[in-house]
């Protein structure tokens, strides 16, 4: 009995030592998770505002970080900064803006909702995060479009466009509003991916939308035609593409429809859409080319009717 006795102490030792080694192995690994850098940006990921100046700072998911002086500012005024250290354990964040020796440095708050910048003269900052930055009412962003009073207009595969929609404003009326996969975060990303401190290739694309024209279609909404140009994900395609969409006074769409296209897509595929816009009418011509390379040009070409119901929704004739 006291041989049994003994063996069973020595497994009990055994078993608590293993315990004791298995919690201390989880323990470091879970120390060192919260070390990880990759798991601080995704902390951190997401838009901040100083509400006091009004600046911005965007974060992604890899390590890109955007600036811009106000929500408004022109696309061109968009700032990108460089990580040049970083603290986990302190969450502290050093940046510097490129092209530029400013630097500044991001302390994070312990639950990651806001962060203080210590400025180089020693003054600071705190960055919010918040959802939106954009708080001007919908006419607002009528009066970016300029009017046609015409009863018929026709779109072009690329019509003429110049005007940049400010890419938070974009977000703010285009992709907030009608987002049916759920993918805000990554349309904003790859709007700030589209300005020109933006790295020239990323896997994410990029995205401009230009205000192209604003039509009197029903005096029951607001009919808008957005223009959009940029890089597919993973660079796979390219397109220039005129939306007609629809809101009602609040700013809320209604409907949408492509009106104007050019789409190459990975030199396998290339599509032009030109429409005529005549009052609740609408007609959609989609010539499909064998790609941009191809020696054959001769487009199958799809001819689409479409009318515009009173509730700002686009239906297919049959």
């Amino acid at each position: 009995m006291k041989m049994n006795t003994s063996y069973r102490s020595s497994q009990l030792v055994q078993l608590l030592t293993s315990l004791v080694i298995s919690l201390h192995i989880v323990s470091t690994i879970q120390a060192q998770a919260q070390l990880n850098p990759e798991k601080f940006y995704q902390k951190i990921r997401g838009l901040y505002q100083d509400k006091k100046t009004n600046e911005v700072v965007f974060v992604s998911h890899d390590h890109a970080l955007f600036y811009q002086p106000n929500p408004y500012c022109l696309n061109n005024q968009v700032k990108t900064m460089k990580e040049r250290s970083l603290d986990v354990k302190q969450k502290r964040l050093q940046v510097q803006f490129t092209k530029s020796t400013y630097r500044c440095t991001f302390v994070f708050a312990a639950n990651f909702q806001s962060f203080i910048c210590i400025n180089p003269d020693g003054g600071q900052q705190t960055f919010q995060r918040v959802d939106q930055v954009i708080h001007k009412p919908f006419a607002y962003f009528l009066a970016l479009f300029p009017t046609h009073t015409g009863k018929q207009y026709r779109v072009l595969p690329k019509p003429a466009y110049s005007k940049q929609l400010p890419l938070q404003v974009a977000y703010e009326f285009i992709m907030r509003t009608y987002d049916p996969y759920n993918l805000k975060k990554s349309r904003l990303y790859r709007l700030f991916l589209s300005t020109s401190q933006a790295m020239k290739w990323h896997y994410m694309g990029k995205n401009t939308l230009y205000a192209v024209k604003r039509l009197y279609l029903s005096p029951n909404f607001y009919s808008l035609l957005v223009h959009q140009r940029g890089v597919g994900k993973s660079g796979e395609a390219t397109y220039d593409m005129t939306e007609l969409c629809n809101f009602d006074s609040s700013g809320k769409q209604l409907g949408s429809l492509v009106v104007g296209r050019i789409l190459i897509g990975f030199k396998s595929h290339e599509s032009h859409i030109t429409s005529i816009i005549k009052g609740s009418q609408i007609k959609v011509q989609d010539k499909d080319y064998n790609g941009l390379y191809s020696k054959n040009k001769t487009p199958k070409v799809q001819t689409s009717f479409y009318t515009l119901l009173p509730n700002g929704k686009f239906k297919l004739k049959e």
